[in-house]
């Protein structure tokens, strides 16, 4: 498909078109740097690093796709509508198998890219949004459709979606046996837990992330659960001020935990960095 503009010049006509073109954005899931599955234990976590972890369930929303262009313009990434991974500008991105102790939330299916169409031809950055837009955030979720009908990724009406939901169990065996983590907006307000809120929540908890000189050909963005937990204490984070666990791992999402929004543009996260595919073996293609 091409979208052609005519440029009128003091020379003469010229004709101008700009080409859409079809882009596969690549994601994989580690822990400091091996790959991240649901039948394996990765050595070396909590504060003391004496305590072992296995995935329970690894799953984020994104939203909002743009691509950097050689003009330093945000240029929307128009994403497929399958209505199975992606649903207008929303995608979930999928690393659970249903496998070992992802079994109980987990299903077979991953998914590991987002599909879409972009106007332009050279890119040198990407920017997103983990989250999911106020208007989308606070639906009947059962009336939607996939991906925003997982239960697994809806906490209620009021609060909307997880944004992210990282769980792990530990080799611990007292109460820091499990290890929760769900990033999603707080402070919102309605009549009822099953009423959604007239007005966007308090705390919204949308990290921004933008990855620089990452060549849309090539490269694979990387979501490293070890650079985001290495060295905090286990303790669950339900994205509120009564976990303290929150008040450590917020700025590695980038965040402020006490007012929602982002540090510096997010430019401090630890979740995601860009990685050359031919690096990444285990890439899905």
């Amino acid at each position: 498909m091409k979208t052609c503009v005519i440029v009128i010049l003091m020379a003469g006509l010229m004709l101008g078109c700009d080409q859409q073109k079809d882009v596969r954005l690549r994601f994989s899931a580690e822990v400091d740097g091996t790959p991240l599955t649901c039948d394996r234990w990765y050595a070396g976590y909590d504060s003391s690093g004496d305590a072992s972890i296995q995935i329970k369930d690894f799953r984020f929303f994104v939203s909002d796709v743009r691509l950097i262009n050689d003009r330093n313009e945000e240029v929307p990434v128009l994403l497929e509508q399958d209505s199975i991974w992606q649903f207008q500008d929303i995608a979930l991105l999928d690393f659970e198998d249903g496998t070992g102790e992802c079994e109980e939330k987990g299903t077979a299916q991953i998914n590991s890219m987002i599909k879409g169409r972009v106007e332009g031809s050279r890119f040198k950055g990407i920017v997103f949004k983990m989250g999911l837009p106020f208007e989308w955030n606070h639906v009947d979720n059962v009336a939607v459709p996939s991906p925003l009908n997982i239960g697994a990724m809806f906490w209620n009406w009021q609060y909307g979606y997880k944004f992210a939901r990282f769980d792990l169990v530990t080799d611990r065996e007292d109460d820091r046996k499990f290890w929760f983590i769900h990033l999603g907006s707080t402070g919102c307000t309605s009549g009822a837990a099953g009423m959604a809120p007239d007005s966007a929540c308090l705390k919204t908890n949308i990290p921004e992330i933008r990855i620089d000189n990452f060549d849309i050909e090539n490269d694979v963005i990387v979501a490293d659960l070890g650079s985001l937990i290495r060295g905090l204490k286990i303790g669950t984070c339900m994205s509120g001020p009564a976990n303290p666990f929150c008040e450590e791992l917020f700025p590695g999402f980038g965040l402020s935990l006490a007012s929602g929004t982002c540090k510096e543009d997010c430019e401090d996260q630890q979740l995601f960095r860009r990685r050359s595919s031919k690096n990444v073996a285990y890439a899905a293609e």
